[in-house]
C-alpha cells in the first residue's frame, strides 16, 4: 500500500491530524512501534511509553529501513532519508495505522469494559453466537477461544499491531464474530482505536488500576473513553442499571445518539425479576425487550447473571436480525469461563467444587 494512500484513509478516521514532509509515493510493507522489529519500506511511529521514548530510536528504526516516521517534533536533519509525518498523538495515530495497513476484520466486533466480569461476558458472549450457528471468538486474558480455535494469552487487551493483526488472521479464516476485552488501559492507551465496534458492554466500577490512574475518577473517565470516543454512530451500548454509572454513561450515549440497553434488577431492556436459587445455578424470570422468559442458569453467583445478561445485551445489541427467544434459550447452556468460578464436576463427595 503506498504511503500517500494510507494517509488519505488516515485523514477518514479518529486519528489526530498528521503534517507530512517529504514524498509519500512509497510503497509500506509494514507498520511498526519497536525499532527491533522494523524492516525496509515500514512506517516506524515513535510513541512515547512509561519508560522509553519511541523518539530515542527514530535513527535505529532508520538504520533498518524505515521509509517514514511518525512523530510529534519535525526533524529538519531527517527529512532526505524518509517521510516525516508530525501528529499530536503518535499512539492513536498507530492504531489507527494499524487498523488500516491490516485491513480485515470480522464483520461484527463487540467489546465489554469493566472493573469485574469482562473475561466472563466475552466468554458468555462468544458462547452464544457459537449457539446461534456463528463463527465466533473471544478475545481476552485467557487468550483467543472458540469456534476451534484455542490460544492461550496473557495480556487482557493487546498491543493495537497485535489486535489487528489477529483480527485480519481471524477474518482470513473465516472467524465472523469476535467478543473482546477492553481494559482501562487499553483503552486510554488507544489499543482499541481502529476496531469497528457494534456494540459495548460496561459491567461495573470497583477500586482496581490507581497505581496506574491515580484516582477513582480518572480510572473511570479511561473507560468512558470507549463510549466517548471509540464507538462509531448507530452502535449499541450495554450499561449496567444498577451501576452507580449507569446514569453518566447513558448520558454519553444518548448525546450521541447511540442505543442504549440496560440491564439488571432496574434493567428496562433486560431485567431481572425474580431470582430463585438452584443446587448447580438459578432460575431467573427475565423481561427482555418487552417479552417475559423464564429459564434456569447453569451457573452461580448473582454477578454471573449479571454476566450473562450483559452478554445476551451484545448479541441482541449487535445485531437486530437475531431471534430473541432463540438467544435468550442460549443463557441455559453456558459454561463459565476458565477459572471464573468455573464448575468442576464429578467429586466423589458430591461437592460442588469451583475454580
Amino acid at each position: 500500500m503506498l504511503l500517500k494512500d494510507m494517509l488519505d484513509r488516515l485523514s477518514q478516521t479518529k486519528a489526530p491530524p498528521v503534517s507530512v514532509q517529504g514524498l509519500t509515493s512509497m510503497n509500506i510493507s509494514g507498520v511498526a512501534s519497536d525499532s527491533r522489529l522494523v524492516e525496509p519500506g515500514f512506517v516506524f511511529v515513535a510513541v512515547s511509553g512509561v519508560k522509553v521514548d519511541g523518539a530515542d530510536y527514530i535513527d535505529a528504526a532508520l538504520k533498518k529501513g524505515a521509509s517514514a516516521i511518525v512523530t510529534t517534533a519535525f526533524r529538519p536533519d531527517l527529512a532526505e532519508r524518509c517521510a516525516i509525518l508530525t501528529t499530536a498523538n503518535p499512539r492513536k495515530t498507530l492504531a489507527h495505522l494499524a487498523a488500516i495497513f491490516f485491513e480485515r476484520q470480522p464483520e461484527t466486533n463487540v467489546a465489554v469494559t469493566g472493573t469485574n466480569g469482562k473475561t466472563s461476558v466475552a466468554s458468555f458472549t462468544q458462547q452464544i453466537w457459537e449457539m446461534l450457528g456463528k463463527k465466533a471468538v473471544s478475545i481476552g486474558t485467557t487468550g483467543i477461544h472458540g469456534s476451534g480455535i484455542d490460544d492461550d494469552g496473557s495480556m487482557t487487551t493487546p498491543d493495537p499491531l497485535v489486535l489487528h493483526e489477529i483480527l485480519s488472521a481471524l477474518s482470513e479464516s473465516g472467524i465472523t464474530h469476535t467478543a473482546m476485552e477492553a481494559s482501562s488501559h487499553g483503552i486510554e492507551q488507544n489499543r482499541v482505536d481502529g476496531v469497528k465496534l457494534k456494540a459495548a458492554a460496561f459491567t461495573n466500577l470497583t477500586r482496581d488500576h490507581l497505581d496506574y490512574h491515580g484516582t477513582m475518577e480518572e480510572y473511570y473517565q479511561a473507560k468512558a473513553l470507549l463510549f466517548e470516543d471509540i464507538l462509531t454512530e448507530n452502535s449499541g451500548v450495554i450499561l449496567n442499571a444498577d451501576s452507580d454509572t449507569f446514569e453518566s454513561l447513558k448520558k454519553i450515549a444518548n448525546n450521541r445518539g447511540l442505543n442504549v440497553f440496560d440491564y439488571g434488577l432496574r434493567g428496562q431492556k433486560i431485567g431481572i425479576k425474580n431470582t430463585e436459587l438452584l443446587a448447580e445455578g438459578q432460575k431467573l424470570k427475565l423481561t427482555v425487550l418487552d417479552q417475559d422468559f423464564e429459564i434456569n442458569l447453569p451457573l452461580v453467583g448473582a454477578f454471573q447473571a449479571m454476566n450473562a445478561l450483559a452478554a445476551l445485551g451484545l448479541v441482541l445489541a449487535s445485531d437486530d436480525q437475531v431471534e430473541i427467544s432463540e438467544a435468550v434459550a442460549c443463557l441455559e447452556k453456558l459454561q463459565g469461563a476458565p477459572g471464573r468460578l468455573q464448575s468442576v464436576k464429578g467429586h466423589p463427595s458430591g461437592a460442588a467444587i469451583y475454580v
